[in-house]
Protein backbone atom coordinates (compact mmCIF):
# COMPACT_ATOMS: atom_id res chain seq x y z
CA UNK A 1 0.00 0.00 0.00
CA UNK A 2 1.46 3.56 -0.74
CA UNK A 3 2.32 5.46 2.23
CA UNK A 4 2.65 9.04 2.09
CA UNK A 5 5.48 11.34 3.52
CA UNK A 6 2.94 14.23 5.33
CA UNK A 7 1.94 12.89 9.05
CA UNK A 8 1.64 14.20 12.42
CA UNK A 9 1.68 11.62 15.88
CA UNK A 10 1.47 12.47 19.18
CA UNK A 11 1.94 9.86 21.90
CA UNK A 12 2.09 9.61 25.89
CA UNK A 13 3.79 6.97 26.98
CA UNK A 14 4.09 5.83 31.01
CA UNK A 15 6.88 3.59 32.00
CA UNK A 16 8.11 2.71 34.73
CA UNK A 17 10.75 5.45 35.58
CA UNK A 18 9.19 8.21 33.64
CA UNK A 19 6.30 9.39 31.45
CA UNK A 20 7.97 10.21 28.10
CA UNK A 21 5.69 12.43 25.35
CA UNK A 22 6.74 12.52 22.23
CA UNK A 23 5.25 14.66 18.68
CA UNK A 24 5.97 13.27 15.67
CA UNK A 25 5.86 15.24 12.57
CA UNK A 26 6.66 14.24 8.53
CA UNK A 27 7.17 16.26 5.26
CA UNK A 28 7.90 15.91 2.04
CA UNK A 29 11.42 15.20 1.50
CA UNK A 30 14.48 13.29 -1.15
CA UNK A 31 15.82 11.24 0.89
CA UNK A 32 15.39 10.68 4.97
CA UNK A 33 15.59 13.59 7.12
CA UNK A 34 15.53 13.18 10.92
CA UNK A 35 15.68 15.78 13.22
CA UNK A 36 15.38 14.75 17.36
CA UNK A 37 15.09 16.87 20.19
CA UNK A 38 15.49 15.78 23.55
CA UNK A 39 15.58 16.94 26.87
CA UNK A 40 19.04 17.32 28.77
CA UNK A 41 18.39 14.38 30.91
CA UNK A 42 17.80 11.91 27.62
CA UNK A 43 21.08 13.50 25.49
CA UNK A 44 22.70 10.40 25.66
CA UNK A 45 20.15 8.35 24.20
CA UNK A 46 19.77 10.77 21.00
CA UNK A 47 22.33 8.85 18.78
CA UNK A 48 20.45 5.41 19.60
CA UNK A 49 16.95 6.53 18.13
CA UNK A 50 18.32 7.33 14.88
CA UNK A 51 18.01 3.66 13.79
CA UNK A 52 14.45 3.15 15.24
CA UNK A 53 13.73 5.94 12.46
CA UNK A 54 15.76 4.37 9.78
CA UNK A 55 14.16 1.28 10.45
CA UNK A 56 10.74 2.81 10.37
CA UNK A 57 10.93 4.80 6.86
CA UNK A 58 13.57 5.16 3.80
CA UNK A 59 11.68 9.13 3.31
CA UNK A 60 10.40 12.14 3.99
CA UNK A 61 11.72 14.95 6.61
CA UNK A 62 10.87 13.81 10.39
CA UNK A 63 10.70 15.98 13.09
CA UNK A 64 10.56 14.26 16.72
CA UNK A 65 10.11 16.48 19.63
CA UNK A 66 10.51 14.37 23.02
CA UNK A 67 9.22 15.52 26.55
CA UNK A 68 10.45 14.00 29.81
CA UNK A 69 7.88 14.24 32.53
CA UNK A 70 9.34 12.44 35.50
CA UNK A 71 7.95 10.51 37.55
CA UNK A 72 7.87 10.88 41.31
CA UNK A 73 10.35 8.17 42.14
CA UNK A 74 12.77 9.80 39.90
CA UNK A 75 12.57 13.04 40.01
CA UNK A 76 15.09 15.32 39.45
CA UNK A 77 17.71 16.62 42.41
CA UNK A 78 19.47 20.02 41.17
CA UNK A 79 22.83 20.12 42.81
CA UNK A 80 26.05 22.35 42.74
CA UNK A 81 28.85 22.17 39.78
CA UNK A 82 31.09 22.28 41.58
CA UNK A 83 34.55 21.60 40.04
CA UNK A 84 32.53 24.29 37.21
CA UNK A 85 32.02 27.08 39.64
CA UNK A 86 35.96 26.65 41.41
CA UNK A 87 37.60 26.62 37.66
CA UNK A 88 35.58 29.70 36.33
CA UNK A 89 35.98 31.81 40.33
CA UNK A 90 39.90 31.00 39.47
CA UNK A 91 39.80 32.14 36.04
CA UNK A 92 37.92 35.07 36.69
CA UNK A 93 40.10 35.94 39.86
CA UNK A 94 43.53 35.13 37.33
CA UNK A 95 41.51 37.94 34.96
CA UNK A 96 41.33 40.88 37.58
CA UNK A 97 45.35 39.99 39.00
CA UNK A 98 46.19 40.32 34.65
CA UNK A 99 44.35 43.60 34.36
CA UNK A 100 44.76 45.09 37.72
CA UNK A 101 41.21 45.41 38.41
CA UNK A 102 39.72 45.98 42.00
CA UNK A 103 37.52 43.16 43.98
CA UNK A 104 37.21 39.55 44.38
CA UNK A 105 35.03 37.27 42.84
CA UNK A 106 31.23 37.47 44.47
CA UNK A 107 28.61 34.71 44.73
CA UNK A 108 26.85 37.57 42.40
CA UNK A 109 29.29 38.00 39.70
CA UNK A 110 29.56 34.14 39.88
CA UNK A 111 25.63 33.52 39.26
CA UNK A 112 25.91 35.91 36.51
CA UNK A 113 28.58 34.43 35.08
CA UNK A 114 27.64 30.74 35.44
CA UNK A 115 24.00 30.97 35.06
CA UNK A 116 21.87 27.97 34.99
CA UNK A 117 25.41 26.43 34.06
CA UNK A 118 26.15 26.30 38.12
CA UNK A 119 23.31 23.86 38.69
CA UNK A 120 23.30 19.93 37.16
CA UNK A 121 20.55 18.08 37.25
CA UNK A 122 20.83 14.47 38.18
CA UNK A 123 18.04 12.05 38.63
CA UNK A 124 18.18 9.39 40.74
CA UNK A 125 17.39 6.59 38.24
CA UNK A 126 19.15 9.14 35.15
CA UNK A 127 20.84 6.53 33.00
CA UNK A 128 19.07 3.80 34.25
CA UNK A 129 17.99 1.00 32.27
CA UNK A 130 14.33 1.51 32.98
CA UNK A 131 14.79 5.04 31.63
CA UNK A 132 16.56 4.13 28.36
CA UNK A 133 13.64 0.94 28.23
CA UNK A 134 10.61 3.42 28.50
CA UNK A 135 12.42 5.88 25.88
CA UNK A 136 12.72 3.26 23.21
CA UNK A 137 9.33 1.87 23.83
CA UNK A 138 7.82 5.65 23.41
CA UNK A 139 9.71 6.04 19.93
CA UNK A 140 8.54 2.97 18.81
CA UNK A 141 5.15 3.81 19.72
CA UNK A 142 5.43 7.02 18.03
CA UNK A 143 6.67 5.95 14.67
CA UNK A 144 4.17 2.98 14.52
CA UNK A 145 1.13 6.05 15.02
CA UNK A 146 3.12 8.27 12.88
CA UNK A 147 2.99 5.48 9.97
CA UNK A 148 -0.44 4.74 10.34
CA UNK A 149 -1.06 8.28 9.88
CA UNK A 150 1.06 8.16 6.45
CA UNK A 151 -0.81 5.24 5.69
CA UNK A 152 -4.18 6.68 6.02
CA UNK A 153 -2.86 9.79 3.57
CA UNK A 154 -1.26 7.65 1.40
CA UNK A 155 -5.32 5.94 0.90
CA UNK A 156 -6.26 9.33 -0.31
CA UNK A 157 -3.40 9.74 -2.54
CA UNK A 158 -4.04 6.31 -4.21
CA UNK A 159 -7.52 7.45 -5.13
CA UNK A 160 -6.07 10.37 -6.60
CA UNK A 161 -3.22 8.40 -8.81
CA UNK A 162 -5.97 6.00 -9.58
CA UNK A 163 -7.76 8.67 -11.22
CA UNK A 164 -5.22 10.48 -13.31
CA UNK A 165 -3.65 7.34 -14.49
CA UNK A 166 -6.95 6.12 -16.07
CA UNK A 167 -7.61 9.52 -17.71
CA UNK A 168 -3.78 8.90 -19.10
CA UNK A 169 -5.18 5.80 -20.29
CA UNK A 170 -8.56 7.12 -22.35
CA UNK A 171 -6.17 10.02 -23.52
CA UNK A 172 -3.97 7.30 -25.22
CA UNK A 173 -6.84 5.74 -26.58
CA UNK A 174 -8.33 8.65 -28.06
CA UNK A 175 -4.30 9.26 -29.66
CA UNK A 176 -4.62 5.54 -30.77
CA UNK A 177 -7.90 5.94 -32.57
CA UNK A 178 -6.83 9.54 -34.04
CA UNK A 179 -3.88 8.32 -35.56
CA UNK A 180 -5.80 5.76 -37.51
CA UNK A 181 -7.02 8.12 -39.59
CA UNK A 182 -4.50 10.48 -40.39
CA UNK A 183 -2.07 8.55 -42.57
CA UNK A 184 -4.79 8.52 -45.90
CA UNK A 185 -5.29 12.19 -46.01
CA UNK A 186 -1.54 13.15 -45.44
CA UNK A 187 -0.92 10.50 -48.53
CA UNK A 188 -3.06 11.58 -50.62
CA UNK A 189 -2.07 15.19 -50.40
CA UNK A 190 1.53 14.03 -50.68
CA UNK A 191 0.23 12.13 -54.23
CA UNK A 192 -1.41 15.11 -55.47
CA UNK A 193 1.45 17.46 -54.72
CA UNK A 194 3.87 15.64 -56.26
CA UNK A 195 1.46 14.77 -59.44
CA UNK A 196 1.88 18.71 -60.30
CA UNK A 197 5.79 18.37 -61.30
CA UNK A 198 6.96 17.56 -64.29
CA UNK A 199 8.09 14.03 -63.84
CA UNK A 200 7.85 11.15 -66.17
CA UNK A 201 5.03 8.61 -65.11
CA UNK A 202 7.79 6.10 -63.94
CA UNK A 203 9.73 8.42 -62.21
CA UNK A 204 6.77 10.06 -60.48
CA UNK A 205 5.32 6.38 -59.35
CA UNK A 206 8.81 5.78 -58.03
CA UNK A 207 9.17 9.27 -56.35
CA UNK A 208 5.43 9.30 -54.87
CA UNK A 209 6.05 6.01 -53.16
CA UNK A 210 9.39 7.01 -51.63
CA UNK A 211 7.65 10.06 -50.02
CA UNK A 212 5.05 8.61 -49.33
CA UNK A 213 6.94 5.73 -47.72
CA UNK A 214 9.17 8.38 -45.87
CA UNK A 215 5.75 10.69 -44.35
CA UNK A 216 4.17 7.40 -43.22
CA UNK A 217 7.50 6.26 -41.71
CA UNK A 218 7.74 9.65 -39.49
CA UNK A 219 4.16 9.91 -38.92
CA UNK A 220 4.36 6.21 -37.66
CA UNK A 221 3.71 6.42 -33.46
CA UNK A 222 2.68 3.05 -32.91
CA UNK A 223 5.79 2.18 -31.05
CA UNK A 224 5.37 5.12 -28.63
CA UNK A 225 1.98 4.00 -28.02
CA UNK A 226 2.81 0.45 -27.00
CA UNK A 227 5.41 1.66 -24.75
CA UNK A 228 2.78 4.38 -23.81
CA UNK A 229 0.80 1.51 -22.41
CA UNK A 230 3.57 -0.75 -21.01
CA UNK A 231 4.27 2.30 -18.84
CA UNK A 232 1.18 2.83 -17.47
CA UNK A 233 0.55 -0.82 -16.65
CA UNK A 234 3.84 -0.99 -15.04
CA UNK A 235 3.09 2.20 -12.98
CA UNK A 236 -0.65 0.73 -12.24
CA UNK A 237 0.87 -2.15 -10.52
CA UNK A 238 3.49 -0.24 -9.04
CA UNK A 239 0.94 1.77 -7.14
CA UNK A 240 -1.37 -1.59 -6.53
CA UNK A 241 0.85 -4.59 -5.70
CA UNK A 242 3.91 -2.41 -4.36
CA UNK A 243 4.99 -3.43 -0.63
CA UNK A 244 8.35 -1.23 -0.23
CA UNK A 245 8.66 2.73 -0.60
CA UNK A 246 7.47 2.93 -4.51
CA UNK A 247 7.59 6.91 -4.76
CA UNK A 248 11.08 7.09 -6.62
CA UNK A 249 9.70 4.44 -9.15
CA UNK A 250 6.52 6.05 -9.79
CA UNK A 251 8.27 9.29 -10.94
CA UNK A 252 10.69 7.35 -13.11
CA UNK A 253 7.87 5.43 -14.67
CA UNK A 254 5.82 9.22 -15.28
CA UNK A 255 9.46 10.53 -16.64
CA UNK A 256 9.32 7.89 -19.25
CA UNK A 257 5.49 8.23 -20.11
CA UNK A 258 6.36 12.10 -20.79
CA UNK A 259 9.61 11.83 -22.99
CA UNK A 260 6.77 9.21 -25.34
CA UNK A 261 4.36 11.77 -25.20
CA UNK A 262 6.64 14.52 -26.01
CA UNK A 263 7.56 11.89 -29.44
CA UNK A 264 4.27 11.85 -30.58
CA UNK A 265 3.61 15.22 -30.08
CA UNK A 266 6.99 16.14 -32.40
CA UNK A 267 5.99 13.62 -34.46
CA UNK A 268 2.22 14.12 -35.54
CA UNK A 269 0.64 17.74 -36.69
CA UNK A 270 -2.66 17.10 -36.43
CA UNK A 271 -4.04 19.62 -34.19
CA UNK A 272 -6.83 17.40 -32.72
CA UNK A 273 -3.77 15.05 -31.94
CA UNK A 274 -1.77 17.89 -30.28
CA UNK A 275 -4.81 18.68 -28.44
CA UNK A 276 -4.34 15.62 -26.76
CA UNK A 277 -0.96 15.49 -26.37
CA UNK A 278 -1.09 18.88 -24.10
CA UNK A 279 -3.85 17.46 -22.26
CA UNK A 280 -1.39 14.35 -21.31
CA UNK A 281 1.36 16.77 -20.57
CA UNK A 282 -1.02 18.55 -18.16
CA UNK A 283 -1.95 15.56 -16.48
CA UNK A 284 1.51 13.80 -15.88
CA UNK A 285 2.59 16.76 -14.05
CA UNK A 286 -0.51 16.64 -11.35
CA UNK A 287 0.73 13.03 -11.60
CA UNK A 288 4.05 14.03 -10.83
CA UNK A 289 2.94 16.43 -8.05
CA UNK A 290 1.15 13.91 -6.31
CA UNK A 291 3.56 11.26 -6.72
CA UNK A 292 6.49 13.83 -5.02
CA UNK A 293 4.47 12.81 -1.55
CA UNK A 294 4.82 9.21 -2.13
CA UNK A 295 7.25 7.44 0.52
Amino acid sequence: MIQSMTGFATVEHCGEAAEVQIRLRSVNSRFLDCRIRLPSALQSYEDSLYPLVRSAFSRGKIDIDIELKTNAGVAATPSINMPLAKSIASDLRQVGELLDLPGDVSLESLCRVMGAQLFEHSEKNGGSPELASDLVLAIKQGLTVLSEARLAEGQALTEDLASGSQNLKTLVQQIDEARQGLELPHAERLTARLQSLELSDEQQQTRIHQEIALLLDKMDIHEELVRLKTHLEAFEQTRLKSTEPCGKRLDFLLQEVLREVNTIGSKVADAMVRGLVVDMKVQVEKLRQQVANVA
